[in-house]
C-alpha cells in the first residue's frame, strides 16, 4: 500500500493458532445508546505483542468476518494470522489453516459460505467454504516481500485479489474466473483495493507512475484510468462506490501528503472535496443512506467521520490511542462495523467498533 496505510500496518502484524482456537466470543449489545461503541476486544499473544483487526466484511446482520493477526515485535512478516466471526448474536474466533505467518490484511464476503481473505504479507489466498478455511492459493516468494492488500469476491468461482506497491512490491491484480487464476496487466495490474457495485462495475485505488496515484474504473470488462484535474498529483488511500455517477476517494497531495482531502465523482466529473478538520481520511464505507463514513486520524487521535448525502459533517473521537483500519457497512442496513487496535503500543488489543442496532 501508499504511504499513509503501510507506515501503519509496519507498526503491527498478524495470533498463533492455539491462541485463535481458546479465544473467547464476545456479546455485541445494544444498548439505549446506538453510536459507536467497542462491542469485541482481545490481547492474543505475549503481554508484548501488538494485536489488531484489519478489515471486515459483511454479508447481513448475521454473518460478518474481522481478520488481522497478531506479531510479537510489531514487525509485520513475522506473527499469526487471526480471523474472528460474528454468528448468531456473537464474535468467535475461527481456526485457520496450520503454518501461517504474517496477518491477514482484508477479507470479503459473499455469503455466508463463501469468504476470501489475504494475507498483508506471506503471500497466501484463503477461502472460507463454508465449514473451514483453507489455501487457495500461494504467491512464491523471492527477494524481497511481496504485499497483497485487497480482496473482492463475488462467488467461488468469481474473485479478484489485488496486491498493489507501496512500501513493498505488490503480487500484481489477480482474478479467478473458474478454476483459473489469470493475471491482469496494464492499467489493472497495480491495484490496492476496489468497491464493487457489481462484478462489471467496480471503482479501484491503484498506480500508473507510484502505487496509490490513480483511481481506476472496472468497465466492458477492462480497467480503465480515470482522469481529471482535481485527480491530478494526489495519492490516494480508500474508496466507496455509492451508485453510479457516485464515488468517493480519501486522498492528500503526493507532495504533501497531510493536504488531505476527498475527491468525489458525480455526472459532472470528479471534485475535491475538503474535511471541516485538519485530519487525514483513510477508509470509506456507505452510510446505507446516501452518505459516507470514514476512518480519520491526525497524530495519536483517531476519528470515524460521517458526511451526509445534504453535505452535514460529524465525528465520533476514539479512545486517544486507538487506531481505526478497516471499516464497512452491514448490507441493508444503517450499520456498521469498524476494526482496529485499541492502543498502538505493545500490549495491544485488537478491536471491534459498532454503530447503530446490532441483532
Amino acid at each position: 500500500m501508499g504511504s499513509h496505510w503501510h507506515t501503519r500496518r509496519l507498526a503491527f502484524g498478524a495470533v498463533p493458532l492455539a491462541l485463535i482456537a481458546v479465544a473467547p466470543a464476545i456479546t455485541a449489545h445494544s444498548g439505549p445508546n446506538l453510536g459507536w461503541r467497542v462491542v469485541y476486544s482481545h490481547h492474543y499473544g505475549a503481554t508484548s505483542a501488538f494485536s489488531t483487526f484489519w478489515s471486515a466484511s459483511a454479508t447481513g446482520t448475521r454473518n460478518a468476518w474481522a481478520v488481522g493477526g497478531r506479531t510479537p515485535n510489531g514487525a509485520p512478516g513475522s506473527g499469526r494470522p487471526l480471523a474472528v466471526r460474528w454468528r448468531g448474536g456473537r464474535w468467535r474466533a475461527s481456526r485457520l489453516p496450520r503454518g501461517l505467518t504474517s496477518y491477514l490484511f482484508a477479507v470479503s464476503a459473499d455469503s455466508a459460505s463463501d469468504a476470501w481473505a489475504v494475507s498483508g504479507q506471506g503471500g497466501y489466498v484463503l477461502h472460507w467454504s463454508g465449514s473451514s478455511w483453507s489455501v487457495a492459493r500461494k504467491f512464491p516468494e523471492s527477494g524481497l516481500t511481496r504485499q497483497i492488500t485487497g480482496v473482492t469476491a463475488f462467488k467461488p468461482t468469481d474473485v479478484w485479489v489485488f496486491g498493489g506497491s507501496g512500501a513493498y512490491p505488490g503480487v500484481g491484480t489477480w482474478h479467478l474466473h473458474g478454476k483459473r487464476w489469470t493475471k491482469v496487466t496494464g492499467n489493472g495490474g497495480n491495484i490496492d483495493s476496489a468497491s464493487a457495485l457489481s462484478r462489471s462495475d467496480m471503482w479501484a485505488v491503484g498506480g500508473i507512475k507510484a502505487g496509490q496515484d490513480a483511481i481506476m474504473h472496472y468497465s466492458g470488462g477492462k480497467w480503465l484510468h480515470a482522469t481529471g484535474t482535481a485527480l491530478t498529483g494526489v495519492q490516494f488511500h480508500g474508496i466507496v462506490a455509492l451508485s453510479k455517477g457516485n464515488v468517493w476517494a480519501s486522498a492528500g497531495l503526493q507532495s504533501n501528503p497531510a493536504r488531505a482531502f476527498l475527491v468525489h465523482h458525480t455526472s459532472a466529473g470528479w471534485v475535491r472535496v475538503h474535511l471541516p478538520w485538519a485530519v487525514e481520511p483513510g477508509r470509506l464505507a456507505s452510510d446505507g443512506h446516501g452518505g459516507i463514513w470514514a476512518t480519520a486520524s491526525s497524530g495519536k487521535k483517531t476519528w470515524l467521520v460521517h458526511r451526509t448525502a445534504s453535505g452535514r459533517w460529524s465525528r465520533f473521537a476514539l479512545r486517544e490511542g486507538s487506531f481505526a483500519a478497516g471499516l464497512t457497512r452491514i448490507p441493508g442496513t444503517r450499520s456498521l462495523w469498524a476494526t482496529g487496535s485499541l492502543s498502538q503500543q505493545a500490549g495491544s488489543k485488537a478491536a471491534i467498533w459498532a454503530f447503530g442496532r446490532i441483532r
